[in-house]
């Protein structure tokens, strides 16, 4: 034989055992009893993934996702107060932005490199991978945040409880139509779209309502943004380890074929 077709009778060789192994560790796994629930979930992010294996070789999409936050956050500063925009709606339009860009654009590189299959034939899977992701991303978003809302009250002597409310309210509704639209539409596309909606309609309401909204968002009581806020993220922390759960997995599949 020529050497080119020796290496590639052994390229594919390779590939056929590789595909072979993740077919038949897939099927070991699939009879392991799997444990689900939060306290199953916080072991296998911590314990089990690993915080510094959450993000490896995700460099670039961290440095783009915060140079864009602060980009937004920068022009959020400048247009505060230019027409009916204020510091609330500033802070209520902008607090999922960094959370929404990590997720996207680390969706659009795993697709990419396509690395999907991989990682649903591990014993931590895709979506393992993605749940653990989303729930500290919505952490990070919240430490953004604070320090958004307080260069905001300082800058505009707005009232810093009325801006951390605001913040974290926004942050989780925007987490919790993530977590639902994936859930429930059984498509990573269906919770992208929605929770979409939650920031665009917050622009365009702002935009187009300007003389309203951004009054009401004032209006609000603060208790009852943060009660709105911790009931959106009790609901969202309930939901995210459904992600990683057997019967989600198989009811994705089904849903893709």
């Amino acid at each position: 034989m020529m050497q080119p077709e020796n290496e590639f009778l052994e390229t594919m060789w390779e590939k056929a055992e590789r595909k072979e192994e993740n077919l038949k560790l897939a099927g070991e796994l699939s009879r392991m009893p799997v444990q689900e629930g939060l306290d199953s979930f916080l072991w296998d992010m911590f314990c089990g993934i690993g915080i510094r294996q959450l993000y490896a070789h995700m460099t670039d999409i961290l440095l783009l996702s915060f140079s864009l936050t602060v980009l937004l956050f920068y022009i959020g500063l400048k247009v505060v107060g230019v027409g009916s925009v204020t510091a609330s709606g500033a802070v209520f339009a902008a607090a999922p932005v960094l959370y929404a860009a990590i997720f996207y654009l680390s969706l659009v590189k795993e697709k990419q490199n396509r690395t999907y299959e991989q990682l649903m034939s591990c014993k931590y899977t895709f979506f393992h991978l993605m749940t653990a992701r989303m729930f500290f991303n919505s952490l990070i978003g919240l430490g953004f945040n604070l320090g958004y809302a307080v260069i905001l009250a300082v800058r505009f002597r707005a009232d810093i409880p009325r801006l951390l409310a605001t913040a974290f309210a926004s942050l989780m509704i925007f987490s919790l139509l993530l977590v639902l639209g994936i859930e429930r539409g059984k498509k990573i596309a269906w919770g992208a779209a929605l929770s979409s909606v939650w920031i665009i309609g917050n622009l365009l309401l702002m935009e187009i309502t300007a003389g309203w909204y951004p009054a009401l968002l004032e209006q609000i009581p603060v208790v009852l943004l943060a009660a709105a806020g911790m009931a959106a993220a009790f609901i969202y922390i309930r939901h995210l380890p459904l992600l990683c759960g057997q019967t989600f997995r198989k009811e994705y599949t089904n849903a893709a074929n």
